[in-house]
């Protein structure tokens, strides 16, 4: 059994930035960084924007470079990871069956995306984005094909789909919510976004889901619950997360809901999302004119050209509630 001062369960932002936090204020000792990843920390946003589209490498995206954790005496145990925990004995065990033990412990695993509970999830060409090598995969991908579905219209959809329509796909957005970003409640804004969209060559499907992924050997269409289906060779489901605990389980110290509880610590909770009572008439936001059932405006889709103008960014979207940890 190998014993460290610190381990560091998880290989994103915050365990890089715990790594130097510590060392600065003078922590000792041997330090374990154990994540399921390939790769060294690294920054996610880029994944939908920039690395995705081809504007960075992996360096680009590294949080440290290599040579920060071979300075600060880290053990990088990447390609691991964790299947149980025991607090009594101070110890993790991997999969692997490998044990660790340390005197103190960090979990910092972040989350994983939600899958969709449809027939054909599984079929090569339908990809969730968590991961640089899953942004390396759908990139590689967007290079095969020209059409390209994206489920869901948070920061990864609404991102996602700008990125691949400024790879020149043609790129159908799918969002379950007749408002785009619902989560900040303006109408205005989704109503912006949707003619922003438009105008750059992404049709928005809004008030509808994806009833089934269909392809022989790979994808190749994408059938709703209420609209037609539609052609593609890659989809891109981007549809929420949920907490990477499922180490966890038993320990009475988190749940896939977020709430955390742990013997002399207060307990949270997030505010509940209260459930989908009914599901809207599909609105597509696209060629053609007349109301929607919602008794706004669709938008008209302008043709694509050589000469247009670039996809929506981050940085052409109107203003979003501030997210310290989204850097390009």
């Amino acid at each position: 059994m190998s014993d460290f001062e610190l381990i560091i369960v998880g290989g994103g932002l915050a365990s890089a930035r715990a790594i130097r936090a510590y060392r600065e204020a003078g922590g000792e000792g041997t330090i374990a960084l154990v994540s399921a990843d390939s790769t060294i920390p690294y920054h996610r946003p880029p994944l939908s924007k920039r690395y995705l589209r081809g504007e960075a490498e992996q360096a680009d995206t590294l949080v440290e470079p290599h040579a920060f954790y071979n300075g600060n005496g880290i053990e990088l145990l990447l390609e691991t990871e964790v299947a149980s925990i025991d607090p009594g004995k101070h110890t993790i065990t991997t999969r692997d069956g490998h044990d660790y033990r340390s005197r103190k412990l960090l979990l910092a695993t972040g989350a994983v995306p939600r899958q969709l509970d449809v027939d054909g999830a599984e079929l090569p060409g339908v990809f969730t984005l968590r991961s640089l090598s899953d942004s390396t995969a759908i990139r590689e991908a967007a290079a095969e094909t020209r059409d390209a579905v994206v489920v869901g219209s948070g920061f990864i959809g609404m991102e996602v789909a700008a990125s691949l329509s400024e790879l020149e796909l043609d790129v159908t957005l799918v969002s379950r919510d007749v408002d785009l970003f619902s989560q900040l409640g303006s109408p205005e804004i989704s109503e912006r976004l949707v003619t922003l969209y438009g105008e750059r060559g992404v049709d928005v499907l809004r008030g509808d889901e994806v009833r089934a992924f269909r392809g022989h050997s790979r994808l190749d269409t994408v059938e709703l619950h209420s609209g037609p289906a539609v052609g593609a060779g890659l989809a891109v489901v981007g549809v929420g997360v949920q907490p990477a605990v499922s180490f966890l389980e038993g320990r009475g110290s988190s749940s896939t809901t977020g709430s955390s509880s742990t013997r002399g610590m207060r307990r949270t909770r997030p505010a509940s999302t209260p459930p989908v009572t009914s599901r809207p008439s599909s609105i597509r936001s696209s060629a053609g004119g007349g109301a929607s059932s919602t008794g706004r405006t669709p938008t008209t889709r302008a043709p694509r050209s050589g000469g247009s103008s670039p996809a929506p960014t981050a940085a052409t979207t109107p203003s979003r509630p501030s997210s310290p940890n989204r850097s390009d």
